[in-house]
């Protein structure tokens, strides 16, 4: 048997490891939190009264206009690095920069405010149903925090398949 190298594996992600189920459902829980202004709809009517729909309108407009040029901008700029890509080639290094500084804390933001609101609610929930203590959301928070860090950790497979499972279960199961 002639001497073969020791076989090294290739950082990055293993070919085959998220299919298009995963990445729909991760899609839609990043444009969850945007998709919820929609609801203050019910909010804003009120005050708006008969503009409402035209300031619906022109702002769905706007949000076409800025998807039109993202995807053409990714036509022309395919990479991994997206808006900060696009704004390095069109705007220069130091919008680039800006924007890869915003997107970064943006994602590290957001999933601390989702954990925030998850182990308040589930908190408030079991205090008021089961006579939990008040305090009870902090232990959630950081349990649930380090489960979903632990599977990430283990594999990107596991934790779409978890979020997935989480995504569909039946709404009175989740209200309770």
């Amino acid at each position: 048997m002639p001497d073969q190298p020791p076989r090294t594996s290739r950082p990055g992600l293993r070919s085959g490891a998220v299919g298009i189920i995963p990445v729909a459902f991760v899609s839609v829980a990043t444009i969850a939190p945007a998709a919820s202004l929609y609801a203050g709809m019910l909010l804003v009517a009120p005050y708006g009264r008969g503009s409402t729909p035209f300031a619906v309108v022109l702002s769905l407009v706007a949000c076409l206009m800025v998807a039109t040029s993202i995807g053409q901008l990714a036509r022309h700029l395919p990479s991994a690095g997206g808006l900060y890509t696009y704004n390095v080639a069109g705007l220069g290094r130091a919008a680039g920069f800006l924007v890869g500084w915003i997107y970064l804390l943006a994602y590290l933001l957001l999933p601390t405010i989702a954990a925030l609101i998850f182990g308040y609610g589930l908190g408030s929930y079991l205090e008021h149903r089961f006579g939990f203590p008040s305090w009870t959301w902090a232990p959630i928070v950081v349990v649930s925090t380090l489960l979903a860090l632990a599977l990430a950790y283990r594999s990107i497979k596991h934790s779409s398949r978890v979020g997935i499972a989480l995504g569909v279960l039946p709404r009175e199961v989740v209200d309770g």
